[in-house]
């Protein structure tokens, strides 16, 4: 009932609860490890839409899938095509095939419907689907007006629901043979730590992180969220006022390079969800949702377990 909604336990650290079965929840991050793997992340010459691929994280994806494995990258975004996105388009057909920019909004579920369909009528398919789409503008909520908060939501909450109608005509599950080889959602650290002035887009997130772990019920490939850190050389906050900003708070710039090689560990690796954050030496994430002690590991799988040795000796 919505009620328990105002009984919820009080949390100093304004953690996000969830309430299920009369059980309150919190996320909480674990520091993870996971063996190599030489699965491949891509298809050679694969076919990939990125929603916000214009955006700094959305080219260097692109970068990477085309120098590295000739993919034909396509770029879907509501901003109509002017010159600074045309010159990243003719940087990035210097290393493969030459990118398509669709204008579209992707949180219009027929604007992204018929993009989808265009890009499999022109390349006959879409073997993968990354989105990369945000909007952020730093403010309190006590100066924040009603717009500027649904307009942080809109890439994030609707351009999710249009994105999944899209892939599958609806909610229902599409055939295997027409589902993309998985759909990647950039995300933020955010859903975690929930820095002030940023409320709308923290929202935004753990909306899509939300949705993008029910998405695999009803869609027949991997679904795949990865939790972005700082990142300090590219994107919306590559400026010096950040860079200070991050600094006093001990966090370290994500490089491209480094990132993508996370990103191939997230596809062709085990987890549904990752968090990639690089710190100063010895500082630790606060609150409850750092400070824990436990730690994942994932064993390859030719590794025999002891109770199968056992069963068989």
């Amino acid at each position: 009932p919505v009620d328990a909604i105002f009984r919820a336990p009080f949390d100093p650290a304004g953690e996000v609860l969830a309430r299920r079965d009369d059980v309150w929840f919190h996320q909480e991050l674990l520091p993870a490890d996971w063996p190599e793997t030489d699965a491949p992340a891509y298809r050679p010459d694969g076919t990939y839409l990125v929603i916000g691929g214009a955006g700094g994280l959305g080219e260097a994806w692109s970068r990477s899938v085309i120098e590295a494995h000739d993919a034909q990258v396509v770029w879907v975004g509501r901003r109509p095509l002017d010159a600074d996105i045309q010159r990243k388009l003719d940087a990035l057909a210097q290393s493969g095939p030459a990118p398509v920019y669709i204008n579209a909004d992707a949180g219009d579920p027929v604007a992204l419907a018929r993009a989808c369909a265009d890009i499999r009528a022109r390349f006959g398919r879409i073997d993968g689907v990354v989105h990369s789409a945000l909007v952020l503008e730093d403010r309190s909520l006590a100066a924040m007006e009603p717009e500027a908060f649904r307009a942080a939501l809109h890439p994030k909450v609707d351009a999710s629901i249009a994105l999944a109608r899209a892939l599958t005509g609806s909610l229902d599950n599409a055939p295997a043979g027409d589902a993309p080889d998985f759909v990647l959602f950039f995300s933020s650290l955010q859903s975690f730590t929930m820095a002030a002035g940023q409320s709308n887009y923290a929202a935004g997130s753990t909306f899509a992180d939300a949705f993008a772990d029910a998405l695999p019920a009803h869609l027949a490939c991997p679904v795949k969220v990865m939790n972005w850190g700082y990142w300090g050389s590219v994107g919306i906050v590559a400026d010096d006022l950040y860079r200070e900003r991050m600094a006093r708070a001990g966090l370290v710039s994500i490089e491209p390079e480094e990132g993508m090689a996370a990103l191939a560990g997230l596809l062709s690796g085990p987890f549904a969800r990752l968090a990639l954050v690089k710190t100063r030496a010895g500082l630790e994430l606060g609150g409850p949702a750092g400070a824990a002690d436990g730690r994942v590991t994932v064993y390859r799988a030719e590794i025999p377990s002891g109770i199968q040795l056992l069963a068989t000796s």
